[in-house]
Order: structure tokens, then sequence, then C-alpha cells
């Protein structure tokens, strides 16, 4: 997967340690509920958590500034379905046209490998949902999920033969 990108002052790269504190310090809110709700994750818990799990974590700097890290995870049972995470701060909205553009770019580069991508969303995060419906996804009803009990809404992101994201 290639994930690397270096244009107009958005560079992605390979996630390390001290992205970690500041990404957890400016998380935008909707995700500090959302981790909190499914795994009673602090922010700072959360990221180490995604960093530590995911064989594939990215971060996106903006002018040289950590704005989010996301990652994919492989399903060992399941083969070509994994899990696809992103954490932000409002860092991100300062980089709004090339964050969209990414996101299907760096989506269509995880069909490659894992044809199915799923994972939970906070239903009360209507911002990310839109965001994820941008990007392919599709969704099933709320239910109860998470540590929390609240509504989630699982979706999936698959590949479509001869379609391109980007």
């Amino acid at each position: 997967m290639n994930f690397f990108y270096d244009q107009d002052d958005v560079l992605t790269r390979t996630s390390q340690t001290r992205d970690l504190a500041p990404i957890a310090a400016r998380m935008r809110e909707s995700d500090r509920l959302e981790v909190m709700a499914s795994h009673g994750h602090a922010p700072y818990e959360a990221v180490k958590f995604a960093f530590s799990s995911s064989p594939v974590c990215m971060t996106i700097l903006y002018k040289n500034e950590p704005v989010a890290m996301f990652g994919v995870v492989g399903y060992p049972m399941c083969p070509g379905t994994a899990t696809v995470w992103l954490l932000g701060t409002n860092g991100i909205y300062k980089m709004r046209k090339s964050f969209l553009r990414l996101s299907r770019r760096y989506i269509a580069e995880m069909l490659k490998e894992y044809p199915t991508l799923y994972n939970f969303v906070d239903a009360r995060n209507r911002v990310t949902v839109r965001w994820l419906e941008w990007c392919g996804a599709t969704f099933n009803m709320p239910i109860a999920y998470g540590v929390a009990g609240l509504p989630f809404r699982a979706f999936v992101i698959q590949a479509k033969e001869g379609v391109s994201l980007v």
C-alpha cells in the first residue's frame, strides 16, 4: 500500500510514537466522544491502542503538525477483510480539500489488499457519517454498541470491480 504523500503543506508518512500526544491533545470532540463510548478510552489511550494494533498506521501532517492518524488491521479469520479507522484533530478542516482527495486515494489503496473494509461509527457523529458516505460506505441501522451501549452504525466499504475512487 502506498500512502506516502508530500505536497501543498500536506505530508503523509508512517506514524511515529511522537505523533500520539499531539493528536490525543487536540483530538476532535466527536472522536473523543466516540472512543469513550466504544472502548472507554481517553484520547491518548485510544491513539496508543490504535497505533500499537495496526500493522499499517499513517499520520497526516499539515504544515508539519500532526492532524490525523489512520490505519487498517486485517482480520485473519476472514481474508480480504480489515478494520479501517481514523482519529483526527480539527486541523483536518484547515486542509479540507486535500483531506477529502487523500481519503479516497487511501481507501482505494486499502481496498487493493482488503476488498472489504469495515468498522463502527458513533451514530451521533454526523460529520463522520457524511464523510464515510462520500468515501463509499454503506451503513446498517444503529445498534447498541461499545462499553456505553450507545447507538453505533456498522459500515462497510467494498471494492467494486472496474470502479476507481480516485
